[in-house]
């Protein structure tokens, strides 16, 4: 489980980043929201949760983003809480 992934954090736990099946988003500050981009480019992977707050239209962006960025990140699910 990881929480508000920020800058640096996939770097910092290199295959460590692998072990994590629950990334929580509490809010769409800048370094969250460059954090989760590189860790999603990074470790996106079937059985990968991504949740973030449901009433900020941030990450729904960032995961249209995503997909259309670079097709071979898939596979993570993007669940609004």
């Amino acid at each position: 489980m990881l929480f508000d992934c920020g800058d640096g954090v996939a770097s910092g736990l290199l295959q460590k980043a692998r072990k994590v099946k629950h990334l929580f988003i509490t809010h769409a500050d800048r370094d969250h929201l460059a954090g989760l981009l590189q860790f999603n480019q990074l470790n996106s992977r079937p059985g990968l949760n991504i949740y973030y707050p449901k009433d900020c239209g941030s990450f729904p962006a960032l995961s249209e983003f995503c997909g259309k960025f670079d097709p071979q990140v898939s596979g993570a699910k993007w669940i609004p809480l």
